[in-house]
């Protein structure tokens, strides 16, 4: 006699339950429900950065990510804010100076929750002008 290998006859889900047909030769096995949640986790923040030169110009928008937590949303929105600081600082150029350029040409994060509720909100512009200080102290320091 020949062994059979176990079959699966039928895959079919339902919210919470998988329904499997198993045959191994003449003997029918039916599981009903097995507990292992069908749903998949989505991220609960998503970063859309804005061009401030094209301003309200939604086709110059871009996502920059999806994120789990609001830090990890913040320390992204925050890096976008502090490389254009980087790349746009010169010697001798003034916290001020370098704030309006960003006003004008700079991109500006924003943290969208994907669900209803209070969450913290991010100012890009208002973490500009700390950010434009901080980088003017340090890079003109090296």
């Amino acid at each position: 006699m020949v062994e059979k290998s176990p079959i699966f006859q039928s895959n079919k889900s339902y919210k919470n339950t998988i329904c499997v047909t198993l045959w191994h030769g003449n003997l029918k096995l039916t599981s009903k429900e097995l507990k292992k949640p069908m749903t998949t986790k989505t991220k609960r923040f998503h970063l859309r950065v804005y061009d401030n030169f094209h301003y309200m110009d939604e086709s110059e928008a871009y996502n920059h990510g999806k994120f789990d937590t609001y830090e990890d949303a913040l320390i992204a929105a925050k890096a976008i804010v502090d490389e254009f600081m980087e790349h746009n600082w010169q010697s001798g150029i003034t916290p001020d100076y370098l704030i309006v350029q960003y006003c004008l040409y700079g991109e500006d994060p924003i943290i969208l929750p994907n669900e209803h509720g209070k969450f913290e909100s991010f100012s890009a512009r208002t973490y500009a002008m700390i950010s434009a200080v901080e980088i003017c102290r340090k890079l003109e320091n090296k």
